[in-house]
């Protein structure tokens, strides 16, 4: 193959990789994850993508490749993939009003104003678009992480804890329960590497983090996932004051099955089917901050984009067939355990998740608004991807600021007293 055609072909691939990043496969679960995973980082690395991109171009120039028809065509399909990665990355950098508009829909115009002054006006106004040529580092400086406290035992299996907070430690201090994603499986997602950049940011205005390492399929079988997540609430109520935080105020949050699984920990306080040998503890949390979550394991409504969530659960995670075993799929569906006593919520999925269902994001929030007593806020991010949140980018920072945002609405209602439990 010559040179001309050789670059020709890297042109078609990059504009092949944008038109994904724009328009993901929401077929089988096999080119799902194919479109997701490119689309991921393709999509959220734009400026890296079109920097080394460039560079390759500037390789082919120099090697004589661009000329002719075929020169023409791939430069010009070059340069329009790059533009189009360049206009989706830069009107991410609008988001802010469209965040905090989904939360002002919710709890009123004035809702920035019952926010701690303490805390308000520590929230960022911008964010430096330095920060976005360095995606991957989310830790601030003035943030402490004490790694793999040891808080129980299961089946051979530590559960650990990371804890994030403040350097000068606090007290009293709002506390944040971060449950990680990954398809509630092993080698597929920890504490240690999701929600980074909202546990950094939050602990660096005076919020004490938890996050926890849970046992995983197909090593362990459910419902030792939740039972393990409720685990940790408890030991935080018991334990977080030694540490700056208030056992009294708990958010919590997590991504994917973890969005799942700080669902169902949140619609099922203190009710005994998932806390075996600790039946009588308080598992109450004050608001609920799902991302991307799962919120049906038994398609009851039918909005699953695939039939690989449904393989994975009866393969790998439940090892049971949902045939026949309807009961034991609806206990574990947040969907299925919405009550009238459910804590406030805060929803946020992306438009073009092509893992998780954003129908059913949807009639999540509308069975929540239909019989919670507390607010449901909702966020439909545009042009979203799964785990759109891990790198540092414009998407994924006005998220995380309106994350901030309703977090400490809620701590507000909290010290003023007008919260509801």
């Amino acid at each position: 193959m010559s040179a001309t055609a050789l670059f020709l072909l890297f042109a078609i691939v990059a504009c092949l990789l944008t038109w994904n990043v724009y328009r993901p496969s929401f077929g089988s679960i096999g080119p799902a994850a194919a479109s997701f995973i490119s689309g991921w980082w393709y999509g959220d690395l734009a400026p890296w993508i079109i920097i080394i991109q460039l560079a390759g171009t500037a390789v082919f120039a120099a090697n004589g490749a661009i000329t002719g028809i075929q020169g023409s065509v791939g430069l010009l399909l070059a340069v329009g993939s790059w533009l189009a990665l360049a206009l989706r990355y830069g009107r991410a950098l609008e988001f802010r009003h469209h965040c905090e508009a989904s939360l002002a829909e919710t709890l009123g115009p004035d809702y920035i104003t019952q926010i701690p002054d303490q805390f308000r006006l520590n929230i960022p106004e911008h964010f430096s678009l330095q920060r976005y040529l360095r995606p991957f580092r989310p830790h601030l400086p003035n943030v402490e992480r004490i790694r793999d406290i040891t808080i129980a035992q299961e089946d051979g299996w530590n559960v650990n804890v990371d804890i994030y907070r403040p350097k000068e430690v606090p007290s009293n201090a709002p506390v944040l329960y971060q449950i990680h994603g990954g398809g509630w499986m092993e080698n597929f997602g920890d504490k240690s590497t999701q929600a980074l950049p909202l546990m950094n940011h939050l602990a660096s205005q005076g919020w004490v983090c938890v996050s926890i390492d849970y046992r995983l399929s197909p090593t362990h079988v459910w419902p030792a996932h939740i039972v393990d997540c409720k685990r940790g609430l408890v030991w935080i109520k018991n334990n977080i004051a030694e540490y700056g935080g208030d056992p009294n105020f708990i958010v919590t949050t997590g991504g994917s099955a973890g969005g799942h699984l700080c669902s169902l920990l949140a619609l099922t306080a203190n009710q005994p089917d998932f806390q075996p040998g600790f039946e009588s503890a308080d598992t109450s949390v004050r608001a609920c901050i799902p991302f991307y979550g799962v919120y049906d394991f038994s398609d009851a409504h039918k909005l699953h984009i695939n039939d690989g969530l449904m393989q994975g659960l009866e393969k790998t995670v439940i090892k049971k067939p949902l045939k026949g075993n309807e009961d034991v799929y609806q206990q574990a569906s947040p969907l299925h355990r919405i009550n009238a006593d459910a804590p406030p919520f805060f929803v946020i999925h992306g438009s073009l998740d092509s893992l998780t269902s954003l129908q059913e994001a949807r009639k999540f929030v509308e069975e929540l608004r239909r019989q919670s007593q507390q607010h449901v806020a909702f966020l439909e991010l545009p042009g979203a991807q799964h785990a759109f949140d891990l790198f540092a980018t414009p998407r994924a920072d006005w998220a995380m600021r309106a994350v901030m945002l309703y977090a400490n609405y809620i701590y507000g209602q909290y010290t003023s007293g007008c919260h509801q439990q």
